[in-house]
């Protein structure tokens, strides 16, 4: 089921993402397994957040990206808005749990 409110479309149902995670310095996004586009992650990302720290590399120089990890989260998605960090992406991830993560070497 879809919500609209404030112009803002609404997943309002969660759902299993399959992608690539990169974190960086004011940057948390998410491109999905089956799209180009880069998403905005936010929600239950302490895991994600601590197994980047922990393994801390700059993946794609001279960009502010540390790392980068191949993950399987639960969450809903938003659309129709602008998300992030000076609101470049147009859509955000919220993730509700982590399934799985792995740094990619």
């Amino acid at each position: 089921m879809l919500i609209l409110s404030h112009n803002i479309l609404i997943a309002a149902e969660e759902k299993i993402y399959e992608g690539i995670y990169s974190q960086g310095f004011e940057y948390s996004g998410f491109q999905a397994m089956d799209s180009e586009e880069v998403w905005w992650l936010s929600g239950k990302t302490a895991e994600l957040y601590k197994l980047i720290q922990s393994k801390k590399q700059r993946v794609r120089s001279p960009s502010s990206i540390l790392g980068e990890a191949h993950v399987k989260l639960k969450g809903k998605l938003l659309t129709g808005g602008r998300y992030g960090h000076m609101g470049r992406y147009s859509k955000e991830l919220i993730v509700t749990e982590v399934i799985s993560a792995k740094i990619i070497k």
